[in-house]
């Protein structure tokens, strides 16, 4: 008895102590016809489940153009994070997996 008791609280300690996080996306709707047409949304929902949860018209297409990892819960309606800011392409000297350079340092 002592020890389911045990192994309840360890349970229950893990499963309240647990973090969530989800994806966010960024969705541009355009019309078929005009691509140039479009407007952007920011989404929890991906391609496919926004088109099945929204009404999109059916000359439109969903494609997402930028997804993210957002930390914490999205009920109560609560704001979807900001995207992390963008970062600069690295430098050769900061890519030590560049083939390229690897190769200039095993030649005689």
């Amino acid at each position: 008895m002592i020890l389911r008791t045990f192994v309840f609280l360890v349970v229950s300690y893990f499963a309240f102590s647990a973090f969530a996080e989800y994806r966010a996306f960024e969705l541009r709707i355009e019309k078929t016809a005009n691509p140039e047409e479009y407007r952007t949304v920011i989404s929890n929902l991906d391609p496919v489940q926004y088109r099945g949860y929204y009404f999109v018209q059916n000359d439109e297409r969903v494609l997402y153009t930028n997804t993210w990892m957002c930390h914490g819960r999205t009920g109560n309606y609560r704001k979807i994070c900001d995207p992390p800011p963008a970062r600069e392409p690295a430098t050769e000297a900061e890519n030590p997996a560049d083939p390229t350079s690897v190769e200039k340092t095993l030649t005689p």
